[in-house]
């Protein structure tokens, strides 16, 4: 009807307990597999545990169970499959007939009389109320089975007499056999409580254990657990340290490269340096040629600007004179003037004198009749154009301004002339800056060097000095508002 599989070591205390039910028959099967060493798949503590069955080809199996009020039964059991270690017990009615703790063996026995037993099988057989009146007692099942199965066949095998009888004289040997098992199980069960017994004080011990072995593999697992990142974390910072050193080598062989260079770099700088202050030296000199030969630009320039003022006030000096000798020009024009208006009223009293003469004349002609005409024609002509004669009319038109002292105007405003004045009264023939030695104000070029004037009116917008050199400000070399600006 039911089964259930179990496990038996040949080489341990086994301790497996089986339910059965008081009175049953026949209706639970017990699958029993006989194993040998207990082994591990690896080294490692952890390695999951396996066993080795027991090779049962050849094999016959029984079950042997002792009962709490001391009866026994003795029954076959069925090989099924004998290289893994497999066998089947089917429970038969007395040994359930008793309740309590129904202690088992198992006999292997070979064809060659060998033997082998697994112990710590037990039946924990629970009481039913309908089995008040069922007796218990010893079972032989197997043993009978074999005395029925020889009777049936003594006929068959009656000239296998002696055979008979040595099966008989089997029989009865174990029947001793049987004794001596009851006593070995007597034995046994003794040995059995106090194994029980003990087994309580190791099962005690053992779930002692079991809870320092599960806080211990709580421990473990957290270990593990730690372990693994602890290992995570190093094969990171492997990882780490080996890019690292990589990055480290790639950095040496450039620090290397880089100090190759700086080395030449630096053999460069020395050869630049030496150049430099060869260059610098020269550049000193060159500095103090060029200071000095400022310095006499300098002081040529401020001759050169002595001699333009010289120029430029001599120039005023001219320009005074030629005001002073226009001034007088003008003067002499002026007399010039008023000696022509006076020539001019000379002249016209010279002709109202003539006129008169000429009326004189005429009447003296008209009263004459003729006669004395050649003589005052004679006389007129004699005083006239001589020095205190008269003037004709004739000489007074063609005067010049030579005739009277007066300046020509081909000799006004020309080069070794007379300067004349413009309608504002000033000298058209001024001289320019240029005629002078002076600059424009409209702009040009100097010939020499400028010096702006000395002052401190800082913030007046004005002309400035300004020195370029390749040297610090020199404030010994400086006038008030120069400016220096240092080049390199």
């Amino acid at each position: 009807m039911t089964d259930i599989e179990v496990t038996l070591n040949a080489w341990k205390k086994n301790y497996v307990s089986v339910l059965a039910v008081q009175g049953e028959s026949e209706g639970r099967t017990i699958i029993a597999t006989i194993t040998d060493r207990t082994g591990q798949t690896d080294t490692s503590y952890t390695a999951e545990s396996i066993d080795r069955p027991v090779d049962l080809t050849d094999v016959s199996a029984r079950l042997y169970c002792k009962k709490p009020d001391g009866t026994v039964t003795f029954s076959d059991g069925t090989v099924t499959d004998a290289e893994n270690g497999i066998v089947e017990f089917v429970l038969p009615y007395q040994a359930t007939t008793s309740a309590g703790t129904v202690e088992c063996q198992i006999l292997l026995t070979k064809s060659d009389n060998t033997t082998l037993k697994a112990i710590g099988l037990s039946l924990n057989v629970q009481e039913s109320s309908l089995e008040d009146a069922v007796e218990s007692s010893s079972e032989f099942s197997a043993l009978t089975t074999a005395l029925v199965q020889v009777r049936e066949d003594a006929e068959i095998v009656e000239q296998a007499k002696e055979d008979s009888e040595t099966a008989l004289e089997n029989a009865n040997t174990a029947i001793s056999e049987i004794s001596a098992i009851e006593e070995s199980i007597e034995s046994a069960e003794s040995a059995r409580v106090i194994a029980e017994n003990e087994r309580q004080s190791n099962e005690s011990t053992r779930q002692s254990n079991e809870l320092a072995r599960q806080e211990a593999e709580e421990s473990r697992v957290n270990a593990e657990s730690e372990r693994q990142s602890n290992e995570s974390a190093r094969q990171a910072a492997e990882a780490a340290r080996v890019t690292a050193e990589n990055e480290r080598a790639e950095a040496e062989s450039e620090r290397q490269e880089n100090e190759e260079a700086r080395q030449s770099a630096e053999q460069s700088r020395v050869t630049a340096e030496s150049e430099r202050v060869s260059a610098e030296q020269q550049r000193e000199a060159d500095t103090q040629e060029a200071i000095s030969n400022a310095n006499e630009a300098t002081s040529a320039a401020n001759t050169a600007a002595q001699n333009a003022n010289e120029k430029a006030t001599l120039a005023d000096e001219k320009a005074s004179e030629a005001e002073t000798a226009a001034e007088a020009a003008n003067e002499a024009a002026e007399s010039a003037n008023t000696a022509a208006s006076a020539a001019n009223t000379a002249a016209e009293t010279a002709n109202t004198a003539a006129d008169r003469a000429n009326e004189a004349a005429q009447n003296v002609d008209d009263a004459i009749a003729g006669n004395l005409d050649p003589v005052i024609d004679s006389r007129i002509e004699a005083k006239m154009d001589v020095s205190g004669g008269i003037t004709s009319y004739d000489t007074f038109t063609s005067l010049t301004a030579s005739d009277i002292g007066a300046i020509p105007s081909s000799e006004k405003g020309v080069a070794n002339g007379v300067a004349t004045l413009d309608n504002d009264g000033n000298l058209e023939q001024m001289p320019t800056a240029e005629q002078v030695g002076a600059v424009s104000k409209t702009g040009g070029i100097m010939t020499g060097i400028l010096t702006a004037q000395s002052n401190t009116s800082y913030t007046v917008r004005q002309v400035r000095n300004i020195i370029l050199s390749a040297a610090d400000a020199d404030v010994n070399a400086m006038q008030n508002g120069d400016i220096w600006i240092k080049y390199k």
